[in-house]
């Protein structure tokens, strides 16, 4: 199998550095960066944006869910809670958070769950199984499961190369079956049918 070479001095790659708070890119209050560096040369690999204090708190201001997330889950009782007030001791406390949210969770399927949080602002999502995730729509529509045909014409899906080129998206082939062109190899190399021949008889190649 042979892949075209990729020029990676001619790629250009943007990569975002700014925060992402409240919905939208800020630069630090800091002003100051952070380099990456590679620690088995030294090199630096990228730089990201120093947070401050300030811009933590305002992350933790903007994480403005909580009344909405309740009420969803039918359960108003956490945002008066002193222990799940806050993003800071909801984190302290994140064993016994998590303990309700279990709780409450179990007293529904999950087609109630789906329909209680439909239109919620905040990050959430079903965890798919293996199988489900070759029927998300999502999935289909990023072409993170794209399906190619072996030799005896059985098509199957493979995992997608997470690297895009040109935003466009790896056509995959499958593998060589095991020992599907030792012939071809040896003839390359001059043996002739009649060796091949022999060297299968004694179990040399396939």
């Amino acid at each position: 199998m042979t892949a075209s070479p990729v020029d990676v001095a001619t790629v250009q790659f943007n990569p975002e550095t700014r925060l992402y708070i409240d919905g939208e890119l800020r630069d630090s209050g800091t002003g100051e960066t952070i380099d990456n560096i590679d620690p088995a040369t030294e090199e630096v690999l990228g730089t990201c944006t120093d947070a401050g204090t300030a811009d933590m708190e305002q992350a933790i201001a903007a994480a403005r869910f909580l009344a909405d997330f309740c009420t969803r889950l039918g359960r108003p009782d956490p945002v008066a809670d002193e222990r799940f007030a806050n993003a800071v001791v909801r984190f302290e406390n994140r064993a016994e958070c998590v303990v309700e949210l279990r709780k409450t969770f179990g007293e529904h399927d999950l087609s109630h769950w789906k329909k209680a949080f439909e239109g919620f602002d905040g990050v959430w999502d079903v965890m798919r199984t293996a199988r489900e995730v070759h029927d998300d729509p999502q999935v289909l529509a990023n072409g993170y499961l794209p399906r190619t045909t072996d030799a005896n014409g059985n098509e199957f899906a493979l995992a997608g190369s997470p690297v895009q080129f040109d935003v466009t998206p790896l056509q995959l082939r499958c593998a060589p079956r095991h020992g599907e062109h030792t012939d071809a190899l040896l003839g390359e190399l001059g043996f002739s049918d009649d060796g091949i021949i022999d060297l299968k008889i004694k179990s040399v190649v396939l």
